[in-house]
């Protein structure tokens, strides 16, 4: 499939450009949607958005030039602008985002763990956008594989990785959204289901996605993106633990 959607006074528009502004319209949407059900003022949750959005996709570019292809951005140092053409490390938006998060929220005395609970809701839903942005781009593509669902590219039959990684990240959101009103007494119960959820699906089909030689590394036959999604969910169940044990989650309604 061409990435190119069309040109526009010799200017080519990619779906990966178009789907990730698409993305951010219906994220921008639902967090002011859902702001008042986690007690954030609507104009903090656009203005959170806004920024995050922003540091995000530099977060994700930077980590994916300095820690999975350095020698290709060294080498054509103008493509580091070129975003809509895709390298966008998932990763490096997460920890971009929770860091900003953290201080966002001491600044406008917001509970960061209600913050990070909010966020983690539409920010899955960049996930799902750029995976298919991903398989229009052909790059990220899966290993060889002879089952029916395979798809073509130069002639080799590969696992749709990309489209694995789309519905995993479609399933974290709908998981995240069905069980949110059963768990507003306890804050950063979605963050952590977030960090625990994604890091264990990116882990698992991982597996199936066969990168170019030289990009980022591979340790006990576990890449990159592995190790970090292995690391996360640590840090997931360490913080669900604690929590668990936390006064926010432990206090009783007053019976009336």
């Amino acid at each position: 499939m061409d990435p190119t959607a069309f040109k526009l006074f010799g200017i080519e528009i990619r779906y990966y450009g178009l789907l990730l502004a698409f993305a951010f319209l219906v994220a921008y949407f639902l967090i002011k949607h859902l702001a008042g059900e986690f007690g954030i003022k609507k104009k903090y949750a656009e203005e959170f958005m806004l920024i995050s959005t922003l540091l995000g996709i530099i977060g994700a570019r930077v980590f994916e030039i300095f820690f999975y292809d350095p020698a290709y951005y060294m080498n054509h140092p103008l493509q580091t602008f070129c975003i809509w053409k895709g390298g966008l490390a998932s990763h490096g938006a997460i920890f971009s985002i929770v860091i900003f998060t953290y201080f966002y929220s001491k600044k406008r005395k917001i509970p960061f763990l209600k913050l990070a609970d909010l966020a983690v809701i539409p920010g899955i839903l960049f996930g799902i956008f750029i995976r298919i942005g991903n398989f229009i781009n052909n790059e990220l593509i899966g290993k060889p594989t002879n089952i029916w669902i395979g798809i073509k590219i130069n002639n080799i039959k590969r696992h749709p990785v990309q489209l694995y990684q789309a519905f995993s990240n479609l399933i974290v959101f709908s998981s995240l959204y069905t069980i949110k009103k059963f768990v507003k007494e306890k804050p950063g119960f979605l963050f952590s289901s977030f960090l625990f959820l994604y890091s264990l699906l990116r882990l698992i089909t991982e597996f199936y996605k066969e990168l170019p030689p030289g990009y980022g590394f591979s340790l006990f036959h576990l890449n990159l993106a592995q190790w970090i999604s292995l690391v996360l969910m640590i840090a997931s169940v360490i913080l669900f633990l604690k929590l668990r044990r936390c006064k926010l989650w432990n206090v009783k309604k007053k019976k009336t």
